[in-house]
């Protein structure tokens, strides 16, 4: 009887040892929710983000990613010396062999009416082949009075004896067409301004020239389309054999450097998913362990009211979308409470 009579009055008591602190939070805009966490959160929450950040960097050595990167880097700069280094022996040869063929320009005459809308300049002119092979053609530019005219077409003279219709200027050569067909240069007047023809019309017929810009050869001399007609690096292949093979080296260490990189990047990105998962497990299992109070968010006033507190630290709690989080130390004491939090954080339970 004495022990159902204890039992009752502590029944009846009980109230009266409730806690009475309460606390009303107002928050950003965007939570639901405003949780009052445990004061040793943090340093829980530190130990796991300790934890985490020495095993991304365990992965980042492993891998090496960045070194990898770095080295990938210094292949590709390997790869665009190589090529320069090509092109410019490239270019350096096409200068040298275009200087060996000197155009010598003998008369020109240009013909520009405004029944038609083509536009000829007729030449004569002499070549001579002071160079070591056997060259096909030249590519040009036609310049009037040493001014480029802005034709998009390519222009080619082809070095074919007019007598014999032989193919091909050997070292030492000369060829002309004088006493024989001119050289016919055609061109549509609408790419020219008028500035253009009238700089044509008033130069002729010593303003003429051209500007050679690449040239061709040919292993033997013959009717054209006997002999392959090559460029410079076909021609020069074996002076060009070293340049071409550094170059191809250089591409394919680039190539194996890259494959390489690819790999640990998809190896590195696995494994720190891995690792990012288990963080944020952990961390979540902290977060719901840490929840000693919680309330929802009034959605208008974008407040929470927290009842029957238990004076002590807390940490204030909320989730906003985008990884955004309220997350401030406080103190709450008997009676009310009241915090006005708007500066939100990085959320500390993400990684």
């Amino acid at each position: 009887m004495r022990l159902l009579s204890a039992v009752v009055c502590f029944l009846l008591l009980f109230p009266a040892y409730a806690f009475s602190a309460r606390l009303l939070v107002t928050v950003p805009p965007g939570s639901s929710q405003v949780e009052l966490l445990s004061a040793g959160t943090l340093a829980v929450l530190d130990h796991l983000k300790e934890r985490f950040h020495l095993q991304l960097k365990t992965i980042n050595d492993h891998y090496q990613v960045n070194k990898m990167s770095g080295e990938l880097k210094e292949a590709s700069l390997q790869v665009t010396q190589a090529d320069k280094a090509y092109n410019e022996k490239i270019d350096a040869l096409r200068k040298q062999y275009i200087a060996k063929v000197p155009i010598t320009m003998h008369s020109a005459h240009a013909q520009i009416t405004t029944e038609s809308a083509l536009g000829e300049i007729t030449f004569i002119y002499s070549a001579h082949n002071n160079s070591d092979k056997i060259i096909s053609d030249i590519s040009y530019k036609p310049l009037i009075s040493n001014i480029p005219l802005p034709i998009t077409s390519m222009l080619v003279l082809e070095f074919i004896n007019p007598k014999n219709l032989i193919f091909g200027l050997a070292p030492g050569e000369i060829l002309t067409n004088q006493n024989s067909e001119p050289e016919h240069l055609s061109f549509f007047l609408s790419e020219l301004k008028d500035k253009d023809i009238k700089r044509i019309q008033a130069s002729m017929p010593a303003g003429f020239s051209i500007e050679v810009i690449d040239v061709h050869f040919v292993s033997q001399k013959g009717y054209k389309g006997q002999s392959k007609v090559m460029d410079v690096k076909e021609a020069f292949a074996d002076v060009l054999k070293a340049y071409q093979g550094a170059s191809q080296r250089a591409r394919e260490a680039y190539k194996a450097k890259s494959d390489a990189l690819a790999n640990a990047r998809n190896l590195y990105e696995r494994d720190t998913q891995g690792t990012i998962s288990d963080f944020r497990s952990r961390s979540n299992e902290l977060k719901k362990a840490s929840v000693r109070y919680q309330a929802p968010v009034d959605p208008k006033k974008n407040r929470a009211a927290i009842e029957s507190i238990k004076p002590g630290k807390y940490y204030v709690y909320a989730a906003i979308p985008g990884a955004k989080a309220v997350f401030e130390e406080v103190t709450i004491e008997d009676g009310k409470n009241k915090l006005n939090i708007q500066t939100l954080k990085k959320d500390p339970f993400e990684p």
